[in-house]
C-alpha cells in the first residue's frame, strides 16, 4: 500500500500503449471501472481468470463478482473504492466468483485514474490468481495449528494432556463447576504381569470409555501414568456424583478383568480457585483408593480461602495491590464472526504475578466481600485506559466496571473525564461493561448516572447476560449499546433452553439497536453456531486470547482466511 498522491492519466508515459499490452495479456487480468464501480474494460487475462467474456461483464457492477450478495457486497465495494481514493494505490486479496460460481482467490491492485482537472474518472485494477500463495500461507498456518494441538495432546490416548488441562483450569468461566480425578486401579499389576503393551491397551480403553460419558464442551485429559482428569462447567454436586458413578460402573463392561477405576470429585461455586478445588478432588480420590478401590468419593468444596498459583491468597494479593503493588492490563479482541475484523478490545486487569489467561474472578469476589470493590475497580480502570494507547487501529475500549463504583460519588463522571484526558483517549471510544454480580438496589439512580455518562459519548455494555443479575429485565431498564451473551450459554447453545435464552437476548438487541456479542467462543463450531442463530460478533479463546498491549496484533486477516474457507452461501 502506498500513500503517494493518486496518479493522473497525463502522468503515465505511454499510457495507451501500456494499456494495450495489458489488454492483450492472458496471464494478467486487467479490469477498468468507472467512478461508480461499473466495469468498463475487461481483458483476456481477466476472462481467463474469472470466465466472463467482455460482453457478459462490461456494464455490470463489480459487486457481482463478490461471494456475498446484495447490499452487503455493495458496502464492501464502496469501502474498497473509498480506500483506493484515499491512499492512492491499494492492494488486497480475497475470494471472487468465476462465471460458473466457483470461488478463486484473487490479488487485486487498484489505482484511481484522474483527469487533468483532478476529477476521478475511474479505477484501473490488475488481477492475479493468488491461490498458490494463499495455499502456502494456509499450509504454514495449518502446520502451526497442528504443532499447537500436538503440544496439548497425550500421544497414547489422544486426550488433552496435563499441560493443557492445567491451562484450562486457570481459565474457568464465571460459573459453578465440577472436577473429577480418576485413577486406574491395578495398572502396575497389568504392566508387570502382561507387559506394558497390555497396560497401554487398558489406558486407551479407559480413555475411550470416559470420553463417551462427558459432554462435548467438557474437558477430559490424561494427566500421566494411570491418572485422568475431567472438568465439567456448570455442574453441581448431584450431577457430578452421577457422572462419576456412571464412569465407575461403565468400566466394568470394558473387556478386561482389570478395568476398574477409583474416582474423587469436587464441585465449587463460581469464582472458587480451580487449582484448590482440584486438590480437593484429588484428596477425595486418595480416600477412594484407601477405601478399597473401585470407589467414588466426593463433595462440594468448602475449604479455606484459596492460595493462588502466585503463592498469595486473595486477601494478601489485594493488600499488596492497595499498597502500590504492580497491576497491569491485557486486552482481548472482539471480532466480527463473518470476516474477522476487530470492533474493539476488552481490557482485563492482571496483577503482576498473574498470567494473561488466568482467571481473577475469585480476587474480585474477595474485593466485593470485603467492601473494596470500588477501590479495586478504580485501579483497574486506570491501568486499562493507560495501557490502551498502543492498541492497533481506532480501537473501541471495553472497560469492566462495578455498579457500586459507578454509583459512588467519589468516582463520578468528572473523574473518568480526567483519566481519559490524561490518557488522551476519546470518550466516544469507551464502553463501560456492567457486570452481573451486583443487584441494583436503586435503579432510578443508576439510570440517571448512565445518562450523565452517555451525554459525554460513553457507551455501555451489559456483561454475561443470562447469568446472575444480568437478566432481560435489567436489559430493558439499562438499554445498553452492547449486549454480551454469557459464556455458559454460548458453550451450551445446543441445548434448547440455552438457545432460547440466546435468541431472546438477540431479539432484544435488535429491537433496541444494541450490538450483541457472544462470549466464550472457544472454537469454530461455537462461532458457526452463533452465526447460525444470528449473532455477528464474538469473543473467546477460539478467536483470540488476551495479551499485553505490545503483543496484541490485528488478527483480522488470519480470521478472514478461516472465514473464507467456509461454504459459500448460495446465490439467488
Amino acid at each position: 500500500m502506498s500513500a503517494s498522491p493518486p496518479p493522473r492519466l497525463s502522468e503515465y508515459d505511454g499510457f495507451e500503449e501500456r494499456t494495450r499490452l495489458l489488454y492483450e495479456a492472458r496471464d494478467l487480468g486487467l479490469m477498468m471501472l468507472d467512478a461508480g464501480g461499473l466495469v468498463t474494460e475487461w481483458n483476456r487475462g481477466a476472462e481467463r481468470l474469472l470466465g466472463y467474456r467482455p460482453h457478459e461483464i462490461i456494464g455490470h457492477d463489480v459487486a457481482d463478482l463478490h461471494v456475498i450478495d446484495g447490499p452487503e457486497a455493495r458496502k464492501v465495494v464502496d469501502s474498497w473504492l473509498q480506500e483506493v481514493v484515499r491512499v492512492g494505490q491499494h492492494e488486497d486479496e480475497g475470494w471472487r466468483l468465476r462465471r460458473d460460481q466457483s470461488p478463486v482467490w484473487v490479488s487485486i491492485i487498484t489505482t484511481p485514474l484522474r483527469d487533468e482537472g483532478d476529477e476521478l474518472g475511474g479505477f484501473l485494477c490488475i488481477l492475479r490468481d493468488a491461490g498458490e500463495r494463499r495455499h502456502a500461507h494456509l499450509a504454514l498456518q495449518k502446520t502451526a495449528e497442528n504443532l499447537e494441538q500436538l503440544a496439548a495432546t497425550d500421544s497414547l490416548t489422544g486426550l488433552k494432556n496435563r499441560r493443557e488441562f492445567d491451562r484450562v483450569l486457570r481459565t474457568i468461566p464465571r460459573e459453578r463447576f465440577a472436577v473429577i480425578a480418576v485413577d486406574v486401579d491395578h495398572l502396575k499389576q497389568v504392566n508387570d504381569e502382561e507387559g506394558h503393551e497390555a497396560g497401554d491397551v487398558l489406558l486407551r480403553s479407559v480413555a475411550t470409555t470416559l470420553s463417551l460419558l462427558v459432554r462435548g464442551w467438557d474437558v477430559l485429559a490424561r494427566l500421566g501414568g494411570d491418572e485422568f482428569g475431567a472438568l465439567l462447567p456448570g455442574v453441581g454436586p448431584d450431577e457430578a456424583a452421577k457422572v462419576a458413578e456412571r464412569m465407575r460402573i461403565a468400566m466394568h463392561s470394558v473387556p478386561s478383568t482389570h478395568a476398574e477405576i477409583s474416582i474423587g470429585w469436587a464441585t465449587a461455586p463460581a469464582g472458587a480457585d480451580p487449582r484448590t478445588v482440584w486438590r480437593a478432588a484429588d484428596a477425595s480420590l486418595y480416600r477412594a483408593k484407601r477405601s478399597g478401590r473401585d470407589q467414588v468419593v466426593g463433595g462440594e468444596f468448602a475449604g479455606d480461602e484459596p492460595v493462588r498459583t502466585s503463592g498469595l491468597s486473595n486477601t494478601e494479593m489485594l493488600a499488596e495491590l492497595f499498597d502500590g503493588g504492580a497491576l497491569g492490563a491485557v486486552y482481548q479482541p472482539i471480532l466480527a464472526l463473518g470476516d474477522g475484523h476487530v470492533i474493539g478490545y476488552e481490557a482485563l486487569a492482571r496483577p503482576a504475578r498473574v498470567g494473561a489467561t488466568d482467571s481473577v474472578e475469585s480476587l474480585f469476589g474477595m474485593a466485593r466481600q470485603t467492601g473494596r470493590i470500588r477501590d479495586l475497580d478504580w485501579l483497574c480502570r486506570r491501568v486499562a485506559v493507560g495501557g490502551a494507547g498502543t492498541l492497533p487501529g481506532e480501537a473501541t475500549l471495553f472497560v469492566n466496571t462495578s455498579i457500586s463504583a459507578l454509583l459512588d460519588p467519589m468516582h463520578d463522571v468528572d473523574q473518568l473525564l480526567l483519566l481519559l484526558s490524561w490518557a488522551r483517549w476519546p470518550t466516544a471510544r469507551v464502553v463501560l461493561e456492567l457486570g452481573q454480580h451486583e443487584r441494583v438496589a436503586d435503579m432510578p439512580r443508576l439510570l440517571d448516572v448512565l445518562e450523565r455518562y452517555r451525554t459525554l459519548g460513553v457507551r455501555f455494555a451489559l456483561d454475561d447476560v443470562g447469568e446472575g443479575h444480568a437478566t432481560l429485565a435489567m436489559l430493558a431498564a439499562v438499554r445498553p449499546e452492547f449486549v454480551k451473551v454469557a459464556r455458559s450459554l454460548t458453550m451450551t447453545a445446543s441445548r434448547d433452553a440455552s438457545r432460547h435464552a440466546i435468541e431472546a437476548t438477540l431479539a432484544f438487541g435488535r429491537s433496541s439497536g444494541a450490538t450483541t456479542i457472544a462470549q466464550g467462543v472457544e472454537n469454530e463450531f461455537a462461532a458457526d453456531q452463533m452465526q447460525a442463530i444470528g449473532i455477528e460478533f464474538g469473543q473467546g479463546f477460539g478467536l483470540a486470547k488476551p495479551a499485553a498491549p505490545d503483543a496484541v496484533v490485528d488478527i483480522a486477516a488470519a480470521w478472514a482466511a478461516r472465514a473464507a474457507l467456509r461454504p459459500l452461501r448460495p446465490r439467488g
